[in-house]
């Protein structure tokens, strides 16, 4: 028995399904490709290689071994931050070669958390003749406790100086692995008699402070109740000689 011959109109439909068939086996080749691509994507992983930060307080040799360096990191004055120090920076004034300035670096809490101070450093090697005594170190401060590192400097060579203090702390509740480092500069400016912008000499040969110069407006009074210096108009407290040994907090 012959098959009858195809119409035209069924040719054309025979035509038209074969093409369908084509198209759709090749959208599901791409298809199936790309989701391969996909998936091989989505498994490769970017490399990822923790910073390490230099360590500048090394040259003391006395930073805590069981701080990694690169667990150390800096606080910002964004945000709240638990750490207070006062003053910051730290200015040591005009000091004239031969004489001593004095200064106090008070840390504290905002109140809201409590610290621990691990250790306080210069970053840089002290210039000559400036010392400090750092009664924080190993401290924990809570609420309105606070500890002090007083400073004394007895300049010999005339210059500007700076430098900073690293003080490495962490909350309490956090443990040391949460290290973090603040940054307070000290300045300094050593100058020789001559070039001294408020000093006269007097029959003694002693340095003393110009009365006209003199910004000293109020009293300075310690904790016994004695008089331990004057606070000028910018906040310093300076001791009889004029000595810059504080200033003024912000409170």
């Amino acid at each position: 028995m012959s098959k009858e011959p195809l119409t035209h109109s069924e040719k054309y439909i025979k035509k038209t399904n074969t093409i369908i068939l084509m198209i759709g086996l090749s959208s599901l080749v791409i298809f199936i490709v790309g989701l391969v691509l996909l998936i091989k994507s989505n498994n490769t992983s970017d490399f990822y290689e923790e910073p390490v930060f230099s360590d500048n307080a090394d040259v003391f040799g006395d930073i805590p071994t069981t701080i990694a360096p690169q667990n150390i990191e800096f606080s910002t004055l964004e945000g709240d931050i638990p750490l207070t120090t006062t003053p910051d920076p730290i200015e040591m004034g005009e000091v004239v070669l031969g004489t001593e300035a004095k200064n106090v670096l008070t840390l504290g809490t905002n109140g809201k958390s409590a610290v621990k101070i691990v250790s306080v450093e210069l970053a840089d090697p002290p210039a000559a003749g400036f010392t400090f005594s750092d009664r924080c170190s190993g401290v924990s401060l809570t609420g309105k406790e606070t500890c002090h590192i007083t400073m004394s400097w007895l300049p010999v060579v005339a210059g500007n100086v700076q430098n900073n203090f690293i003080i490495s702390w962490h909350e309490l509740n956090l443990g040391q692995d949460s290290v973090k480092a603040a940054k307070v500069p000290v300045y300094g400016n050593a100058v020789t008699k001559e070039d001294c912008n408020y000093c006269e000499t007097s029959a003694d040969g002693t340095i003393t402070q110009s009365q006209k110069d003199v910004k000293a407006v109020r009293q300075a009074i310690g904790p016994d109740g004695k008089v331990i210096g004057t606070i000028d108009e910018d906040g310093f407290v300076r001791d009889a000689n004029g000595n810059i040994i504080g200033k003024l907090g912000a409170d």
